[in-house]
């Protein structure tokens, strides 16, 4: 049976806090609720309301959380690095540290707010490479194997 009153409450500034921070790590509101004890419905009401962009404290607490997580994934990275360099002769259980040292990654672009960096630059090439490549489709195939434009 469910603690009516702790699930009733609202969430304090920590909690809301740590909602924000760990939805910007990119943590579902589903994973955020296991995470934190919450209903995944109330994380979302929350994360949509925009509170953490209004409240001055918020905005500070979850500033502090970021830099401490950041410090963390840092150093997780660190470490998983330093073992891979231990391990590389024997390749025992490298890909598990592999896959740490990227989810560390991934999570520090994520807070650091470079995730979608060079979506411009791809997006630009993309379009190029498709441009090119219905460009030199639509010539008839007897250009195509000659060279000739």
């Amino acid at each position: 049976m469910r603690d009516s009153t702790r699930h009733r409450r609202q969430p304090n500034k920590i909690e809301l806090a740590r909602f924000q921070v760990l939805a910007d790590m990119g943590y579902s509101p589903q994973a955020i609720g296991r995470e934190t004890g919450r209903d995944p419905k109330t994380v979302r009401k929350w994360l949509s309301s925009g509170v953490t962009e209004r409240d001055d404290d918020l905005k500070t607490l979850v500033e502090q959380i970021k830099a401490t997580e950041l410090d963390d994934l840092y150093l997780l990275g660190q470490k998983a690095r330093r073992r891979l360099h231990q391990l590389v002769e024997t390749e025992d259980k490298m890909i598990p540290l592999i896959a740490l040292q990227d989810r560390c990654f991934q999570q520090r672009r994520l807070l650091e707010g470079n995730s979608t960096a060079h979506i411009g630059i791809l997006t630009k090439l993309i379009i190029q490479a498709n441009d090119e490549l219905f460009r030199v489709s639509d010539k008839p195939a007897s250009q195509l194997s000659t060279g000739h434009q």
